[in-house]
């Protein structure tokens, strides 16, 4: 009996990083950058909120506990994962563009997004853009706590990483004596435990369980498996230079897999470029794949960005190994 294999494509990301790989990948990718105001993003985001809270008021209707659980361990479940993926993109300012009129948008579609997740949006901002600048560094990466050690605490450490993430931001913000990201954490979880509460008390305790604080538990453990544990374990002991490289799926598995993944099985091209928007990333990886394979497309690619030049002359497409996020993280 024959076995069907599924032929898997593999873009090194590594060969875009440096010299004419990245000025060429620099030219492509800026086609996709954020220039204004991304409408897609947060018409798609707004949808996603009005689809938790309907998904909520419905499945409150439900009589048997095990049709809520199904219907919030799945349906709702996806539907946190796509809110954090656009408080993520609000977190690189993807959505508004990086202007001092558009920072108040950015703060409070970033809190509307987030508090699904149970996540504090500003907390998160800081310590992922620190992700971005010290990826792998055992020391100065925010999010290397749950990478490091043996294969099982590692899944234990998924399993409770709610919990265990929000130990990680307040040690960070008690070693950064930051006190703004304090201020906002605590602020968040009054919030939250106020409208939780609210919720238990007038649309009952099982549907506040079952279409929020499990959906949330598993959309955190599913996003640090996704874009922590999996892309960023390369030697939980001894850290080495991360291994940029993605696995590209046959066309319609890889878009049933860029849907159930909220786009982050990508995660690596987003380091790579966290000024594009998450839903350009199948185009850009398609570019860059047919780049890899034949160099010769560099020829006349660059008339199609009338911004190629100066982006690529001002480095500041080129992802996380630019400064541009440390002047905003910095505000």
């Amino acid at each position: 009996m024959a076995i069907a294999v599924i032929p898997i494509k593999i873009l090194d990301l590594g060969l875009f990083e440096s010299g004419e790989g990245k000025l060429a990948a620099n030219r492509l990718a800026g086609k996709y950058m954020s220039r204004e105001i991304d409408w897609r993003t947060i018409v798609s985001g707004t949808v996603a909120f009005a689809g938790l809270v309907a998904v909520y008021a419905l499945g409150s209707q439900l009589d048997a506990l095990w049709q809520k659980a199904l219907l919030g361990m799945t349906v709702q479940t996806w539907l946190v994962l796509f809110c954090f993926n656009i408080s993520h993109e609000v977190g690189h300012d993807l959505i508004f563009r990086r202007r001092p009129q558009y920072d108040r948008l950015n703060k409070v579609f970033g809190y509307f997004m987030a508090t699904p997740t149970l996540l504090p949006y500003h907390a998160f901002r800081e310590t992922h853009l620190d992700h971005h600048r010290n990826v792998n560094d055992p020391e100065r990466d925010p999010n290397h706590w749950i990478v490091r050690g043996s294969l099982p605490f590692v899944i234990f450490k998924i399993m409770t990483v709610l919990v265990g993430d929000h130990i990680a931001l307040a040690r960070y913000s008690f070693r950064r004596r930051d006190l703004k990201i304090a201020r906002h954490y605590i602020a968040f979880w009054i919030g939250s435990v106020a409208l939780a509460v609210a919720l238990g008390m007038t649309a009952g305790w099982w549907n506040l369980l079952f279409f929020w604080l499990i959906p949330a538990w598993m959309n955190y453990s599913l996003v640090f498996t996704g874009v922590a544990v999996i892309p960023h374990r390369q030697s939980p002991d001894a850290p080495e230079k991360q291994i940029m490289k993605i696995a590209l799926l046959p066309q319609g598995l890889q878009q049933i897999s860029t849907v159930l993944h909220a786009s982050h099985n990508y995660h690596l091209l987003h380091h790579l470029y966290p000024r594009v928007a998450s839903y350009h990333y199948p185009a850009l990886a398609k570019e860059l794949y047919a780049l890899q394979e034949d160099p010769s497309l560099l020829d006349g690619r660059q008339a199609e960005n009338p911004f190629a030049d100066r982006a690529a002359a001002a480095g500041r497409i080129a992802g996380a190994a630019t400064g541009e996020d440390r002047i905003y993280a910095a505000q």
